[in-house]
């Protein structure tokens, strides 16, 4: 095993393994950083509703607000290639009837309270809302077959939610 020259501990990789130690600092090669390419700002990936002990779902501050994930997309619902019609409904029946909670000074809570109670009519009222703004911004050719299941799922909640 090789030693560090300057304090003698055993070399690991590249380097002396004694954090310690000046010669640590300087590696014995270089190794350019991989070229960076340009991104646009990506957003925070949530992990998604959390439930807690009494069945409530507790929601981040930064979900629906602009530019920000809408409460749909924080509970699942989607409507890429992947996404199933029984997986869209189960997803806006669980957004329908669940409690939310939201921190008393979160910056995002008057938007939350705008879905009001769970299973309220007011609750449905808002989904269809943020459905009609989706349906809306799925006009172009490419996003047809999200606009399907978009229409489709607006049909099933007007049919559904009481």
């Amino acid at each position: 095993m090789q030693a560090c020259d300057y304090c003698g501990v055993p070399i690991i990789g590249s380097r002396c393994a004694n954090m310690h130690c000046n010669q640590s600092q300087k590696p014995k090669f270089f190794t350019p950083a991989p070229a960076r390419r340009k991104t646009t700002h990506l957003r925070k990936k949530t992990p998604g509703p959390q439930p807690q002990d009494d069945g409530s779902y507790l929601i981040p501050s930064n979900i629906h607000l602009e530019k920000e994930d809408s409460l749909p997309k924080h509970f699942g619902y989607k409507t890429d290639k992947k996404s199933t019609e029984e997986g869209r409904h189960s997803t806006l029946l669980l957004l329908y009837e669940s409690t939310l909670v939201v921190h008393p000074g979160a910056r995002n809570r008057s938007s939350i309270a705008e879905f009001g109670p769970p299973s309220s009519p007011q609750r449905k009222t808002k989904i269809l809302s943020w459905m009609d703004g989706r349906i809306a911004k799925s006009k172009r050719p490419n996003l047809k077959s999200s606009l399907d299941k978009l229409q489709a799922d607006r049909a099933f909640v007007v049919d559904e939610f009481q």
